[in-house]
């Protein structure tokens, strides 16, 4: 079954044969700039697909694979919340000041976290005892599922829109705000490759280190320069063209973090 979200707060459910199953509404309408209205934030089936979860400026609700209402969970504060179901059990991870976990019957469980930016994105491992969340301080933490902090992966330069686990339990990628994603390495904590995607519709994709693993020579060599750090500590910008003869030369060592890139 498929569903979606409408931004007048109601949802459909729908077959995969293209017959609607149910229309639900999800929440009272609000009145803004003169227009009433509840978007609904964010939908998540139950791994058994007989639950679906769905949440709205301030609540959390599941309702049946029917469109038949099962609970509600007021939340304190409004905000665009996204959910997640953990792939073995009943918990859905919502997304807020904190991240929550929170039972299908409505307990509440671990929160994530301290004080940081607002968390927008959340996944769970395809294990069920890690999560993902990525935040507005350009943030990607790693949690245990009691709430325990694991990790943070620092090289967003902007806040953190979306973060999602492989199914294989290997990989975790993030996109972030300046239209840039990364993926990680869920074991090391460290960057594979990232992408960056351009105004002009085009994009590349380089390795940790710099490299370029995709991207059309013409477009990288007008939008992009590497910012490398000499022997003598001295810094320099340098055109892709000039970066790949220096790695080729092997005359000037670069600095073993990952290189950045800057679009001009």
């Amino acid at each position: 079954r498929l569903a979606f979200g409408r931004d007048d707060g109601f949802a459909e459910i729908w077959d995969t044969f293209g017959e609607q199953i149910a229309t639900i509404k999800v929440g009272e309408n609000e009145l803004v700039q003169g227009h009433s209205y509840s978007p609904v934030r964010w939908l998540a089936w139950s791994p058994n697909g007989n639950s679906l979860a769905i949440t709205d400026s301030n609540s959390l609700k599941f309702w049946n694979s029917d469109g038949t209402p099962r609970s509600v969970i007021e939340l304190s504060r409004t905000g665009d919340r996204k959910c997640a179901w953990d792939p073995t059990s009943d918990r859905v991870a919502v997304t807020g000041d904190v991240t929550t976990i929170w039972s299908l019957n409505g307990d509440r469980g671990p929160q994530l976290g301290g004080s940081r930016g607002v968390d927008s994105s959340v996944d769970w491992s395809p294990s069920g005892k890690l999560l993902v969340t990525g935040s507005r301080d350009r943030t990607v933490r790693l949690w245990a599922d009691d709430g325990a902090p694991q990790a943070v992966l620092l090289e967003h330069d902007a806040g953190v829109a979306s973060v999602d686990w492989s199914p294989t339990g290997d990989l975790i990628a993030s996109g972030a705000a300046d239209s840039t994603f990364i993926v990680w390495d869920a074991q090391t904590s460290q960057p594979l490759w990232v992408g960056v995607k351009l105004g002009t519709g085009d994009s590349a994709t380089f390795s940790a280190a710099g490299q370029v693993l995709d991207g059309d020579p013409d477009v990288l060599e007008e939008h992009f320069v590497y910012l490398v750090e000499n022997e003598d500590g001295q810094q320099q910008l340098l055109k892709p063209s000039e970066f790949q003869k220096r790695i080729r030369s092997k005359t000037t060592t670069l600095d073993s973090d990952p290189v950045h890139n800057v679009a001009q």
